[in-house]
């Protein structure tokens, strides 16, 4: 069933409102950046109505107006691809610090549900997450 969609979006984006049902789940999602970006910067997008970038994980009107209930969080880690301060981490050792970030980040409230959402990089990081945990 097609679920009608938010108004006022760019046309390159799509966002479904499940009437609601939404805003009563509470959950913990984690964004992990790919290599050679930022934790921040990975998650915008520019309007072209207004030219303004915005933030689909902390601006008001994307996932917090969706999903008001969800702790949302990023993982930042080191991940220059070239240059002096370039990585030579393979994604196992990102995994196992990824993992034990992630475990203290949910020591206070480990029983809610968890959401991974990964870029490029970021994927196989947490793909390589499930030989630890």
């Amino acid at each position: 069933m097609m679920l009608p969609m938010r108004k006022n979006l760019p046309s390159s984006m799509y966002a479904i409102s499940c009437h609601g049902i939404l805003k009563l789940i509470v959950i913990s999602i984690v964004a992990v950046h790919g290599k050679g970006a930022h934790p921040a910067e990975t998650w915008t997008t520019r309007d072209p109505n207004s030219e303004r970038w915005m933030d689909w994980l902390s601006d008001g009107e994307w996932l917090p107006f969706e999903l008001p209930n969800a702790r949302i969080l990023r993982y930042g880690y080191n991940c220059d691809y070239f240059g002096r301060t370039a990585v030579d981490k393979v994604p196992g050792t990102m995994a196992e610090d990824f993992l034990r970030e992630l475990k203290r980040s949910r020591a206070v409230r480990p029983e809610r549900p968890l959401i991974i959402i990964a870029h490029s990089f970021g994927g196989l990081v947490v793909a390589e997450v499930s030989r630890y945990a």
